[in-house]
């Protein structure tokens, strides 16, 4: 059935004339705009990234990845998946959002090679802060070299607007880790930002 009004909706209306190659007055039969194809959300300008492979020394507390929003960035970032790449010992990992910030800003890493490297995200690490911010998941290894996945992320990712972080944190007090997070990010209308 189409979809007459799309139009209206400025981020519908650009992947439709982007995907077609023309203005068009209605949506033809059999277009699911949110169930669309991965390579299809370039053209609504939403970019795919992930944080790439990031080491974390031991240090005095908690090692720590926090995933930013820049102030300014004019996008929401949506972090959909975070592991905890074979966690040493025993132990839990934990997942908030708005935790003490690391430092050693890093770019994250766009995972279409179209936008290479347009992503506004950051990373930054840590190992002297301890566990903070608001928990959202925790994950318990009972054997060592386990790797700890976020359960919650994928079935209810953090939406991030400017200036807010997302951390996933080794709860092991001075044990360093590898991490990886990742989601996607695009631009952000006035609205949508209002509380």
């Amino acid at each position: 059935m189409p979809l007459p009004g799309f139009e209206q909706v400025p981020r519908y209306r650009d992947l439709i004339e982007r995907l077609l190659g023309e203005d068009i007055d209605f949506l033809p039969p059999g277009f699911l705009l949110e169930l669309d194809r991965p390579e299809w959300r370039y053209l609504k300008r939403e970019l795919f990234w992930t944080t790439g492979r990031v080491t974390v020394a031991g240090g005095t507390t908690n090692a720590k990845i926090n995933v930013l929003n820049p102030v300014g960035s004019g996008r929401l970032v949506i972090v959909t998946g975070a592991v905890l790449v074979a966690k040493a010992t025993a132990g839990q990992a934990r997942i908030a959002y708005d935790a003490a910030l690391g430092a050693t800003p890093a770019n994250n890493l766009s995972m279409d090679t179209r936008a290479a490297p347009r992503v506004v995200s950051t990373n930054l690490i840590s190992n002297n802060t301890g566990l903070s911010g608001v928990f959202v998941d925790e994950i318990t290894t009972t054997v060592a070299a386990a790797d700890a996945v976020s359960r919650v992320l994928p079935q209810q990712p953090v939406i991030l607007s400017e200036g807010h972080s997302v951390a996933l944190m080794n709860a092991t007090v001075a044990e360093g880790m590898i991490g990886y997070l990742w989601g996607y990010e695009r631009p952000a209308r006035p609205e949508e930002l209002a509380q």
